[in-house]
Order: structure tokens, then sequence, then C-alpha cells
């Protein structure tokens, strides 16, 4: 059966998985996501995927903002960039990458409208800029996926989300929707190995039929 991820924007809703050990001094992460309204004035952050004191990426308050934030020392670096409008129609799923590098302190923000599930070569950057250099900070913290904080959550359909070692490196966590076989699991195991849980309210069912 295919399946899609579908979150609520509700507290408790989301997905939590361990590994996805990193290394290095770049970072790199895609993910594949839609939501209603992709002009919308967003008023509060909604994560896309999150680790503790790593690294953020998600939707930011204001009209198409987009945030990567990375843990580093001397300090975190935060990539902040605003995509073109009208590029993503409303409901429609768009890939979207933020990557940093720690020795030159350049991030960048891209996406593309590929409709295929497979991860694009091509990529436009709508946010490139040169920011403090730092040296990453690696843990073991559980990666979240729809939330990037318990109250920070997101509404829309999240299709996968890729973590790499350095820019363009070795895949560490690769969750896919093609990876949940049955609707209404609350557990499957990622393309990288790694066992997701699936965290929901009564009425909120993630994993949806496609």
């Amino acid at each position: 059966m295919l399946t899609q991820f579908v979150f609520p924007g509700v507290v408790g809703n989301y997905m939590t998985t361990p590994g996805a050990v990193t290394t290095g001094t770049q970072r790199e992460v895609v993910v594949r996501a839609a939501v209603d309204d992709w002009e919308a004035n967003v008023v509060a952050f909604q994560g896309f995927v999150f680790r503790l004191a790593s690294f953020i990426f998600r939707r930011n308050p204001g009209t198409r903002a987009m945030q990567f934030t990375v843990y580093g020392t001397p300090g975190n670096v935060t990539v902040n960039g605003t995509y073109p409008t009208g590029v993503f129609p409303n409901g429609q799923l768009v890939w979207l990458k933020a990557t940093y590098d720690g020795v030159t302190g350049l991030g960048e923000l891209s996406y593309s409208t590929s409709p295929s599930a497979v991860e694009p070569t091509t990529w436009t950057t709508f946010a490139s800029t040169t920011l403090a250099t730092a040296t990453l900070t690696h843990n073991t913290q559980f990666v979240d996926i729809g939330r990037d904080d318990p109250t920070r959550t997101f509404a829309g359909r999240i299709a996968r989300v890729i973590v790499r070692n350095g820019i363009a490196g070795a895949v560490v966590l690769d969750v896919d929707e093609a990876n949940a076989k049955a609707v209404g699991t609350t557990s499957f195991t990622a393309t990288t190995g790694q066992p997701v849980t699936v965290n929901q309210t009564a009425g909120n069912i993630i994993v949806q039929a496609a």
C-alpha cells in the first residue's frame, strides 16, 4: 500500500528516530514537503526536522520564509531566506535543501519543483550568505520530523527527510513515505536502517493512504 505522511500541526504529533550519526565540517539537510498555502504569512515557526543542539530546518515566521540553524562553536549560525513568489503551487510537494560549510561559513537554501520522488540533481538557490565559521556540534540526540521543539509543529505533508555527512556527502538518515507499509502504523524502519516512531494524538493519523 502506498502511504503519505501528513502532520496536523498539533503538539504531540511528530516522528522521531535515533542514530543519524554526523561528523565533519559540513551539514546538508534535504526535505520534500507540501503545505496548503505556500504563500501564507506564517505566524510561528514550523519545524520540518530537528536535532537538539545540532540542527533545525523549518518554516520561518513571515511570507515564503525558511530558516536553517546549525549549532557549533564558537557560536550557532542561521541561514534565512525567502523563496520567490508564485513558484510553489499550493498543496504541491517541493524539494528544499539547506547547507552550511563550517570552514568557509557559506550557508545556502535551495529548492526544486521536480515532481519526481527521486531526489533532484538540479536546484535553484534562493539564499546564499557567508556567515561566521564554526566547528559543528555532533551528538547522539534523536532526530524529530514534523516539529522543532515540543510546541513548534508542522502542518502539512513531509514526504522525505535526508541528512548528509558533508555537502553532497554520505547519507546518514533517509526517512521516506515509502518506508511505511501500513496506514496508521506507529513504527517503521528508515531507508538507512533506523527505527522510526510515530507519535500522534487521538484523531490524528500521520501515516495515511496516499
